[in-house]
């Protein structure tokens, strides 16, 4: 109902411009458009019929955009811009002022510039973008390194693992008897000044990374990592589902509640592209130094979690603790004791090549299962990061309900990470998340959500979460060869592109 409203508004403003301007329905007419609406008289008492839009602005955008495939011209000028401008702000043909009516297409940007030409000059069929299809799709393919063959992700400690085998959060300690569900010593997190310095290896960017070199061929042009794709990923997928909100059918408290990611899953990417050889044929992506996510106590934490629940306590103390013996060796190592390399999984997808970091695995029923561990901090903590010492006695209580309960962070989850997890997983071959909840100074339970999960809530299936994953890379590495072509004459300068949603 809305959208026939849309276009009966629009097809009304056409008719009583192109009634007092012949010129306006010469230029439509020349699209051979039909039209549905009984033949109304101009002023002149001459026939108007032919000024009349169709009942979607979309088939006129796609009798357009046939005619450009076509190699035939478009001839836009200010005439047909008042013939289309309507009470809906629009100011011509723009396919994101229309998004709600293309729920089956991605793009087409810039066929017809929002700015229409005044000199009637035609547009060029190679300045149009093209449409995506299943077709174009290729498949992914997971690389582990020749260098890392001896390198195996490291095994939760004690226990922990059953996590895996059950459904739902797990409690550390029992909140009735205060008992402990796992080893006790797992209860209380270091502080980020407790962890002796140097002891975590800091990220190493794709462009100082040398293990692509030895991955990578010649066809391989970007390299990246997960840092630098899965956030404009998202922005991407944004636009091409058309703003597809979640699916929250899985959470009974949270009928009703909002179902849209939240505002920071739409904020604008910065990346940096340089070039990694004299000739300009390979490239790497970096998020850019001044635009990327600012260091917050979190991300410290989470490094200390994650080492946490993978170490034994007596060498975790050892390797990361500063009251621990003085480290000595090129690793670092104590008394035989050396901290776990760091994993990594290489994706290639075309020119794609793709680094993702695994945190940890396990011997299943199927072979080795490899998972991330993510550290998801509560949700009074998450609020009131200046403050969040203030919160730290904050304890959940109920596996469900919309206060103190694991279903409320899982349901912050659905709307602000799961997405970028189920991009980080797909790239690492990974099966799911191992999460570990807090509050900064205590471990409050575990919860090991699978891929398929995360995906259910995201995508609404994973056959969808698969052609979501498809598109998006694809535009990604569109998006990625036209920036570089578009600079081509400074070859040996960095790129700095933003990546934003209209949203």
């Amino acid at each position: 109902m809305q959208m026939r409203k849309l276009s009966d508004r629009i097809r009304r403003t056409a008719a009583r411009t192109c009634s007092k301007d012949p010129k306006a329905s010469t230029l439509l007419r020349g699209f051979d458009i039909p039209s549905r609406e009984k033949t109304r008289l101009n002023q002149y008492g001459r026939p108007a019929a032919e000024a009349k839009l169709n009942d979607s602005p979309g088939e006129l955008l796609d009798s357009i955009f046939s005619r450009l495939k076509q190699g035939k011209t478009v001839s836009v000028d200010d005439t047909a811009k008042k013939a289309v401008k309507s009470k809906t702000g629009g100011t011509g043909f723009r396919v994101l002022k229309y998004r709600k009516l293309f729920r089956a297409k991605l793009f087409i940007a810039d066929i017809i510039h929002s700015k229409y030409h005044s000199s009637r000059e035609p547009i060029p069929v190679e300045r149009g973008w093209g449409v995506i299809t299943e077709k174009d799709l290729p498949s992914i393919h997971l690389i582990r390194p020749s260098a890392e063959e001896n390198v195996s992700a490291p095994t939760l400690r004690g226990d922990l693992d059953r996590v895996m085998d059950l459904d739902g959060a797990v409690p550390n300690f029992d909140p009735k008897t205060n008992r402990p569900s796992f080893d006790a010593t797992l209860r209380y997190i270091s502080q980020p000044d407790s962890i002796r310095r140097g002891s975590i290896p800091e990220y190493r960017p794709a462009s100082k990374d040398p293990h692509f070199e030895k991955v990578g061929d010649e066809s391989v042009k970007f390299r990246l990592s997960t840092s630098s794709s899965t956030r404009a990923m998202s922005l991407l997928y944004h636009v091409i589902s058309n703003f597809k909100p979640t699916d929250l059918s899985g959470l009974s408290s949270f009928k009703g509640k909002a179902r849209g990611f939240t505002k920071d899953g739409y904020s604008p990417v910065a990346l940096t592209i340089s070039s990694t050889d004299k000739s300009c044929q390979a490239f790497s992506v970096d998020p850019a130094e001044d635009f990327s996510e600012t260091e917050n106590v979190l991300s410290k934490f989470g490094e200390i979690i994650e080492r946490l629940v993978t170490y034994e306590d007596e060498n975790y103390s050892k390797l990361f603790l500063k009251r621990g013996p003085t480290l000595n060796g090129e690793m670092g190592g104590v008394n035989g004791v050396s901290p776990h390399p760091t994993f990594h999984n290489y994706s290639r997808f075309e020119k794609l090549l793709i680094r993702s970091q695994v945190d940890g695995q396990r011997q299943g029923s199927r072979g080795i299962e490899l998972f991330d561990i993510k550290s998801r901090a509560v949700a009074p903590t998450r609020y009131h990061l200046t403050r969040y010492k203030q919160f730290a006695n904050y304890k959940i209580q109920y596996p469900r309900g919309v206060t103190r309960s694991y279903e409320l962070e899982f349901y912050d989850m659905v709307r602000s990470v799961f997405m970028k997890y189920a991009f980080q997983l797909r790239l690492g071959g990974m099966s799911g998340a191992f999460v570990c909840f807090h509050n900064t100074r205590e471990m409050l339970g575990f919860e090991y959500i699978r891929l398929q999960e995360i995906e259910q809530y995201v995508f609404g299936s994973s056959h969808w979460a698969e052609k979501a994953f498809g598109f998006t890379l694809s535009l990604y590495q569109v998006i990625m060869e036209t920036a570089v072509n578009a600079f081509s004459e400074y070859p040996r300068g960095k790129l700095r592109i933003v990546v934003s949603s209209p949203r």
